[in-house]
Formats: C-alpha cells, structure tokens, sequence
C-alpha cells in the first residue's frame, strides 16, 4: 500500500536510515502487528541533527537505529559528543536521550555529562548522575533533545556520524 497525506496526497516522506518515524494505529478491537522492512546499513549512517539556538524552543528529533547492532550509550558505544552533542555539568544544559521503557511504562533519559574532566567527560548519565544503561537497539526508535546553545548560534544543525560496529 501507499502512505497519505491528511489530504490524501501520495505522501513524499523520506524514511532513510537514522530517521525515526512515529506510526499512529487507527485500527480499534483486536490487537494488531505491524512489521517494517528495510536494508540493513553495511556503511557508516549520518543523521542531520538540527540546533535549537533559541532558549524558548527546545527541540525533540524521532531517531532510528538502522544498524544490525546494538549501540550503547557508554564511552565505547556512541560517537554523538565528538560529532557535535551539547554536553553540560546537569541535565538542564545538556542534549538528552530519551527511549521508551515498556515495563515502567515511561521515558528513560540520558544526558551528555561534560564539564568534571576524565573520566567523566563525554559519557551519558542519568538525571540523577547515574552512568545510564541505555542500549540504542538494532531497529528502536528513540528520541533526541537538542538544548538551547548560543555558542551553536548561526550553527544550523550538526551530523551524527556512527560507523557499522561490525
């Protein structure tokens, strides 16, 4: 089948490899599954991160995780603070993470400690400054949230570039 505009236009989306997407089930009664297919990615992906430089917006960007492995959001996993991630002494300065937790039924949340010096810097903690456990996993969809940053001002966005682990 094709996918549709609200006006019933041939929808021209594209849904390529880091770009998460939020599919919302109209269907009533039954429970119901849904499957989405694709290539596994066997090069490096890039992802458009865009920049809140405005302290009134903050911006939350629908991720995916394309790879046939799963990327930890430890000091070995992830290459988001090197390519352009906010870090910040707390959570209020910094860029999140946030994934879905299905047994809690709510968001868990990361974000990029930087300011303390090795070895410390450039990991994700959570808001209580825990080291997280968050595995960005083969296919999950997830959520970023770019901070306000005027040194990033005139910055339009930055690219995440995470090479294949395999």
């Amino acid at each position: 089948g094709n996918w549709y505009t609200p006006l019933f236009a041939t929808s021209t989306m594209d849904l390529g490899p880091g770009n998460g997407y939020w599919v919302r089930n109209k269907q009533t009664g039954a429970a119901q599954t849904s499957y989405f297919g694709g290539l596994v990615q066997t090069t490096e992906v890039s992802v458009d991160v865009d920049v809140d430089v405005d302290a009134g917006i903050t911006i939350l960007h629908m991720m995916g995780q394309p790879l046939a492995a799963d990327v930890p959001l430890d000091e070995t996993g992830t290459t988001l603070w090197a390519d352009g991630a906010l870090g910040s002494t707390t959570d209020a300065g910094a860029d999140e993470i946030w994934v879905w937790d299905t047994p809690t039924s709510s968001y868990k949340k990361a974000f990029l400690l930087v300011g303390y010096g090795a070895p410390f810097d450039g990991n994700w903690y959570t808001p209580l400054f825990a080291p997280t456990d968050i595995v960005l996993n083969k296919g999950m969809g997830w959520l970023y949230r770019s901070k306000p940053d005027t040194a990033r001002a005139g910055v339009p966005s930055w690219q995440w570039t995470e090479p294949v682990p395999y």
